[in-house]
């Protein structure tokens, strides 16, 4: 198991933490509670160090309403699309830059995300995504 999904091994309640590092260069240790140039935890004020998260050129508008039949139908490499707490994502151009690589993010392609984005993901990350809001998920 990869140190990063080890709950044990991390000290401490605040998840936020993972997004503040590039999973995918992690080896086989946890990186060092000093989080470095970039540090997302609620209780810091918040470092970028130079460190910019990569933005879309037109980010979405958020605007429209999307089934879980429209969501299900992006669920590929190239066409990825997630559902996170009622609003549906495309992450198609995000996940290569994810932090924590790009197949972590792409493993919910089509699907609730709701769960899994909330155990890892910081508020920060939360208001980032809102660049890649296609609109609220309606059920029928």
């Amino acid at each position: 198991m990869s140190p990063a999904f080890a709950h044990d091994k991390r000290g401490g309640e605040d998840d936020s933490w993972i997004y503040a590092y590039d999973a995918r260069k992690i080896g086989s240790e946890l990186p060092a509670k000093r989080l470095g140039p970039c540090d997302f935890r609620r209780t810091a004020k918040v470092r970028y160090g130079g460190i910019k998260l990569w933005m879309p050129a037109n980010p979405a508008k958020g605007t429209r309403r999307v089934t879980r039949e429209e969501v299900a139908l992006h669920n590929t490499q190239n066409d990825c699309w997630i559902i996170i707490s009622g609003k549906v994502y495309d992450i198609t151009e995000w996940a290569p830059h994810h932090p924590g690589g790009a197949g972590i993010a792409r493993m919910y392609a089509g699907k609730e995300a709701t769960a899994e984005f909330g155990d890892y993901h910081s508020t920060e990350a939360v208001a980032h995504m809102a660049n890649f809001c296609v609109g609220a998920l309606v059920e029928n």
